[in-house]
C-alpha cells in the first residue's frame, strides 16, 4: 500500500507518540525536527531512508509501494533513475543512510575494588606448534601448527579461519622477529619494513591446520557467534614455548632456559649458550 506524505506523516507520528510516551519530550521534538523535511519528500524519494528506530517498522509498511526495477525507482507519483533520486536527495539535504552505536550489555567494572565483569564473553583456543632450530646460528623455523579455536557458531567459516591464521602469524612475528631497536639518542632504528622484520608468506608453516570449536555462544550475540580478530594472536605463545623447549632439548643439561622475547636468532643462540 502507498501513502501520500501527509497521510504517512500522520500515521508515523501517531505511532511515534505512543512509543515515545515514556521517553523525554525532548527526544520526540528532536526526532521531528531532524526528520521533518524527509516526510515532505517521502512520496517522491525512494523508501529505505534512515528513520528513527521507533518509526522504522511503519516506514517499511508504507515503502511497499516503491519498486526498484531496471535501474529505476518507481513510486506512485513518479518514475526516476536511481541516480536521479540520489541526486535529488542530495540537493534537498536528505540523508540516505543511518548510523548507530552498540552498547555492550552486562559489562561493568569497579576500578577501586577491582571487581566486576569487564567482558561480555570469552573466546578460547589451543595451539600446538612444532619448530626446528639451528644450533650453530640460532635461526629457527616453524614446521607445523594445529589450532582449535572457539568462534561460537561461525557465520562464515572461511573468514573466521582466515582471521585465525592471520592473527597467529602476526603473533608469531611479534615473538620471533619483530625486535624494537633504539639508538643511543632515543630514536627508533627499526622503523620500516627494511629494518623491522615482520613475517612473510615464506614464514607460514607447511602444515597449518585450523579447526573451529562447534559450540554456539551462550550469550545473546549475532547468531551465537563470537568475535575472532585478536584472540588468536595470543595462540602464537605456543611458538615461543616450542622454541624454549627446543633449546632445552638441544642443551640437554636440565637447566632453566632463559629465552628473551622476541626469540630472534641472536636470542636463541644466547639461550643455547653460544
Amino acid at each position: 500500500m502507498s501513502l501520500r506524505a501527509t497521510e504517512f506523516e500522520a500515521r508515523v507520528w501517531r505511532v511515534a507518540r505512543e512509543r515515545l510516551a515514556k521517553r523525554p519530550k525532548l527526544l520526540a521534538d528532536y526526532s521531528r525536527r531532524r526528520w521533518g523535511r524527509w516526510w515532505e519528500m517521502f512520496g517522491l524519494l525512494l523508501a529505505g531512508v534512515a528513520l528513527p528506530v521507533p518509526v522504522f517498522s511503519v516506514a517499511i509498511q508504507a515503502a511497499r509501494g516503491v519498486q526498484f526495477a531496471g535501474g529505476q525507482v518507481i513510486t506512485p507519483k513518479a518514475t526516476r533513475s536511481f541516480e536521479a533520486v540520489v541526486a535529488l536527495a542530495y540537493a534537498n539535504r536528505i540523508q540516505l543512510w543511518s548510523d548507530g552505536f552498540y552498547r555492550t550489555p552486562k559489562i561493568h567494572y569497579d576500578k577501586a575494588t577491582l571487581t566486576g565483569r569487564p567482558f561480555f564473553y570469552f573466546a578460547y583456543g589451543a595451539a600446538c606448534t612444532e619448530v626446528a632450530i639451528d644450533t650453530l646460528t640460532g635461526e629457527s623455523r616453524v614446521l607445523a601448527v594445529d589450532i582449535l579455536h572457539d568462534v561460537g557458531r561461525s557465520i562464515n567459516p572461511a573468514i573466521d579461519i582466515g582471521q585465525i591464521e592471520g592473527g597467529f602469524v602476526q603473533g608469531m612475528g611479534w615473538l620471533t622477529t619483530e625486535q624494537l631497536v633504539w639508538s643511543d639518542t632515543g630514536h627508533l632504528s627499526t622503523h620500516a619494513p627494511s629494518t623491522y622484520k615482520i613475517p612473510t608468506a615464506g614464514d607460514v608453516p607447511e602444515h597449518f591446520k585450523v579447526d573451529l570449536w562447534p559450540e554456539p555462544n551462550t550469550e545473546d550475540n549475532v547468531f551465537g557467534s563470537k568475535a575472532v580478530g585478536e584472540p588468536p594472536f595470543m595462540l602464537a605463545i605456543s611458538v615461543f614455548e616450542a622454541l624454549r623447549d627446543a633449546v632445552a632439548q638441544a642443551r640437554g643439561d636440565g637447566a632453566v632456559v632463559r629465552l628473551t622475547a622476541p626469540a630472534t636468532a641472536e636470542n636463541v643462540l644466547l639461550a643455547l649458550g653460544g
